[in-house]
């Protein structure tokens, strides 16, 4: 996962902050109002690089890869409630990540970076 936190972006400011996936792959899922970014859109809007990359391995890397692609290929429509957080929750579950349930209707980058424990996992950045 990648996550650039809230606050000043080139772009603006940005409320939520927002975070990423890279799978086994290198399918990349960028879900913002406007459509699937790459990451270098990413690092564009933000005007850096992501503040955190957390590596989190999958019981099923496959089925997490599988589901990216459908993604991409399948769901454009973005809503508070199918936003950057729950595509990469949604990745995260297919792959078999444990305890990834759902956790609220309006997920968020750091409501999904807690609920995915982190510490458990390799974190790189801030």
């Amino acid at each position: 996962m990648l996550a650039w936190g809230a606050g000043p972006s080139a772009s603006g400011k940005s409320i939520a902050g927002h975070i990423s996936i890279v799978t086994n792959d290198g399918t990349y899922v960028s879900h913002f109002p406007d459509g699937y970014h790459a990451l270098n859109q990413d690092v564009a809007v933000y005007g850096r690089p992501p503040d955190l990359a957390i590596n989190i391995p999958l019981p099923s890397e496959s089925v997490a890869s599988a589901k990216a692609r459908d993604l991409l290929n399948n769901d454009n429509d973005w809503t508070v409630v199918n936003d950057c957080a729950d595509d990469v929750q949604k990745i995260l579950q297919a792959g078999g990540l444990p305890g990834s349930g759902y956790i609220s209707i309006i997920n968020t980058p750091n409501l999904l970076i807690e609920n995915v424990s982190p510490s458990n996992y390799p974190i790189q950045g801030k």
